[in-house]
């Protein structure tokens, strides 16, 4: 559990008055009260994108609870899937060798294809029917527009990077990075070591981090090459 102290420090540009918005509307639902507050870790993840979409995107309360509430949607069919299948661990392998572990559901078996990624927020339906994906690995991402890479040690998720290669200056760029709670001390090296193996993979010369997420300016630390830059605005 984390208390309200703890959360603020996590997500630098929360206040007292979000939280205390958040939770009054129904968006965060931490026992206790007041300063006696402790959040379960899907509030914590929940406050975070409440911060972006407010703080970053200049979304209004109506527009965040009605994201808030897709959100809910997609975790619900996901643990009701579970339920009714059975959770089994799946590995999804790229060409150079990264891979990717999560949880598996219906038909089993190997199959081969291109891996490809959907950025919208409705018509899975129509997008999971769509004879253009024939014979192609389609991963549905919710993250308004943009996607972030999962940071693993081991089996854990310690971290999150947007990532996106300048092919034309031959750089890749750490649009941002974020820490997830309880991430081990090597973390940032072992970010680091990904990181340069993607660029080496992708033909890039160099890499350049920007400042936003808690996790750039450790890694600006360990990768003294780097560059720093400024973000590019995400526009829905």
């Amino acid at each position: 559990m984390t208390t309200l102290d703890e959360l603020l420090r996590q997500h630098g540009r929360l206040t007292e008055v979000h939280v205390e918005r958040w939770v009054a509307r129904g968006l965060l639902r931490p026992s206790g009260g007041g300063e006696g507050w402790r959040f379960e870790q899907i509030d914590v993840a929940r406050a975070r994108l409440l911060g972006e979409l407010v703080d970053e995107l200049g979304f209004d309360d109506e527009s965040v609870e009605t994201v808030v509430d897709l959100v809910d949607q997609v975790h619900t069919l996901r643990r009701q899937l579970d339920r009714g299948t059975g959770s089994r661990q799946l590995t999804l392998v790229l060409e150079d060798g990264t891979a990717f572990r999560g949880r598996g559901f219906g038909a089993t078996g190997t199959v081969f294809g291109e891996a490809v990624f959907n950025t919208g927020m409705t018509g899975y339906q129509e997008v999971l029917s769509d004879p253009s994906y024939r014979r192609q690995i389609l991963r549905q991402i919710m993250e308004i527009g943009y996607y972030s890479l999962p940071v693993l040690v081991g089996d854990d998720i310690v971290g999150r990077v947007d990532l996106k290669a300048d092919r034309a200056r031959s750089v890749l760029l750490v649009q941002s990075a974020w820490w997830e709670h309880g991430r081990p001390a090597d973390a940032a090296a072992r970010l680091a070591d990904e990181l340069r193996l993607a660029a080496r993979w992708q033909g890039l010369d160099r890499i350049s981090i920007s400042s936003w997420g808690d996790a750039t300016a450790d890694l600006a630390d360990v990768i003294p090459e780097a560059r720093r830059h400024l973000r590019e605005a995400v526009r829905l």
